[in-house]
């Protein structure tokens, strides 16, 4: 059997038609903005939880921060272009993460 040629029962039917299975009904899905009210019931984190949170999540990115600098001063020794490249854009990455934390 060639793949790139229709089987003789399909050639007929209408193009996206997957044997009689009916397509989705696509989700419909509304944005909201940082200014809209929150839905009654919706969970609410005190300030000081939220900061604790904060905290615990920039010590994380620290930690692993410091994980790149190291791993990026053996690629160095080791003179591996390719692992250099990849620990510097992590930096890159966890620099700026740590940037937007409060």
């Amino acid at each position: 059997m060639i793949a790139n040629v229709p089987l003789q029962s399909t050639r007929n039917r209408a193009q996206g038609e997957c044997f009689g299975v009916a397509e989705a009904e696509p989700v419909k899905t509304t944005k909201t903005s940082k200014n809209s009210p929150m839905p009654a019931g919706f969970p609410k984190v005190d300030a000081a939880t939220q900061q604790q949170r904060d905290g615990t999540r920039r010590q994380i990115l620290q930690d692993e921060l410091n994980s790149e600098h190291a791993a990026l001063e053996e690629a160095q020794k080791t003179n591996k272009t390719p692992d250099i490249t990849l620990h510097q854009q992590n930096i890159n990455m966890l620099e700026k993460e740590l940037s937007t934390i409060k």
